[in-house]
């Protein structure tokens, strides 16, 4: 009796002091992938041990609603203060980018530059944050252990990748850096500078704004975790990215469409842009000229008008070339998909069809007879028939046969099925 009494305190979880919340849905249960991951690290008298840690600790027990709620509303705070800096980093830059090419306003520049500095210190101050919140969340609903963290999750290398990728920007300790590259047509030099490439490389920013996004979709909220977890499966951002396939395929292909196509012609601007310092007529001075170009790469039409002449411009257009052909395919799967017919819209076509054609067999047998009667009466009174009434009817006679030839072999065809759909029936 002792044992037992030991065992189930083992078994009971520590955490007294919180109030557990039940869903009204079906309580959660420990996913299969939980239990793999704990059964196939030991064996045994260690795989036991293992798995009193873990229940010790909290995990695949029943979470608290409001606290993982409360959690998922700081996690959301975080993301639109990561959104709040990335918006204004981007914004800032591009004005300063404008003032800097164009040799205008020194002093607003090198203002604008420690502005995108501190902001950019902010942001990955925010990211930090984020991932500790992620931390709690998960915490929260006992999805790991109460003494586990960014290290033992594999959230860290996550969060340097991150950090790392917010890094590069315009920043006030290397706006008077140039290095040149030489053109390949015409072998002259041109020049960019160094917060021109950190500009460019800015642009991975936009993920932190799309991502604020998914995390506000109906199909990453906390009902949704659980009933991922009901289902075993993994709560993501491209489970959100199926969803949103699943749901409205064409809007969403179609705004993140729109949205590549201005982006890359900002970031082709940049890259083909210096050359204007050394042509005063060159093209890509002009934004628009930038889009409509990215618009023909990503279109495979190729005009010709507009051309990538500097390095980084020529690997930016094979870039925009193999994103532009995978998104124009989804768009035609999805056209295709929304096109195609339902069951039951099938069911009402067959039928429509199946009344259209029995009006054209009574139509053209009707004229058949029609003609035939009036060619008989013409040729019993002795009056001459014209070749054309000939041709008449027989285009009539030849157009009646043919329905009722395609009628037969419709209604053979539906027999079939309707003979098989019943052997189908008496074998099951």
């Amino acid at each position: 009796m002792s044992h037992a009494v030991k065992l189930t305190s083992m078994l009971r979880p520590k955490h007294h002091d919180v109030e557990l919340v039940e869903s009204p849905s079906i309580p959660k249960r420990q996913s299969f992938r939980r239990q793999n991951s704990i059964f196939k690290k030991s064996s045994g008298t260690d795989m036991f041990r293992d798995l009193m840690l873990k229940l010790d600790e909290g995990v695949g027990t029943l979470e608290n609603g409001r606290i993982s709620f409360a959690y998922f509303e700081k996690w959301k705070t975080v993301e639109f203060a990561c959104l709040l800096f990335s918006i204004l980093t981007i914004l800032l830059s591009v004005l300063e980018y404008e003032l800097e090419f164009r040799n205008e306003s020194p002093h607003i520049q090198k203002v604008l530059l420690w502005i995108i500095f501190l902001c950019t210190i902010i942001l990955i101050t925010m990211i930090i944050l984020r991932f500790n919140v992620v931390i709690l969340f998960q915490r929260s609903r006992n999805m790991i252990g109460a003494y586990e963290g960014l290290r033992s999750t594999g959230l860290f290398k996550y969060m340097i990748l991150e950090i790392l990728l917010s890094i590069p920007h315009p920043n006030p300790f290397l706006d008077e850096i140039r290095f040149t590259m030489s053109d390949q047509v015409l072998g002259k030099e041109y020049y960019h500078s160094v917060n021109e490439m950190l500009n460019l490389l800015q642009i991975v920013r936009v993920f932190l704004i799309l991502r604020v996004f998914f995390i506000i979709s109906p199909f990453f909220s906390t009902s949704a975790h659980r009933i991922c977890d009901m289902y075993d499966a993994k709560t993501s951002y491209f489970f959100v990215i199926k969803a949103r396939m699943q749901s409205a395929p064409l809007s969403f292909i179609f705004t993140n469409l729109c949205l590549s196509l201005f982006i890359l012609a900002y970031a082709l601007r940049i890259c083909e842009r210096p050359l204007s310092r050394i042509y005063s007529d060159w093209s890509y001075d002009n934004y628009l000229n930038a889009l409509w170009n990215v618009v023909e790469v990503m279109a495979t039409v190729g005009y010709g008008e507009y051309t990538a002449r500097t390095i980084l411009g020529r690997g930016l257009t094979i870039i925009i070339g193999i994103w532009g052909v995978g998104t124009l395919s989804l768009l035609v799967v999805s056209l295709s998909n929304l096109l195609a017919m339902e069951k039951l819209e099938l069911k009402a076509y067959t039928v429509i069809e199946r009344l259209r054609l029995k009006s054209l067999l009574r139509e053209w047998g009707s004229k058949s007879i029609i003609q035939a009667v009036h060619l008989w009466k013409k040729s019993s009174k002795g009056n001459k028939v014209s070749y054309n009434d000939v041709l008449d009817l027989r285009k009539s006679t030849n157009e009646f046969r043919l329905l009722n030839r395609f009628e037969q072999m419709c209604s053979f065809l539906r027999n079939i099925g309707s003979t098989n759909h019943s052997h189908l029936k008496v074998l099951h």
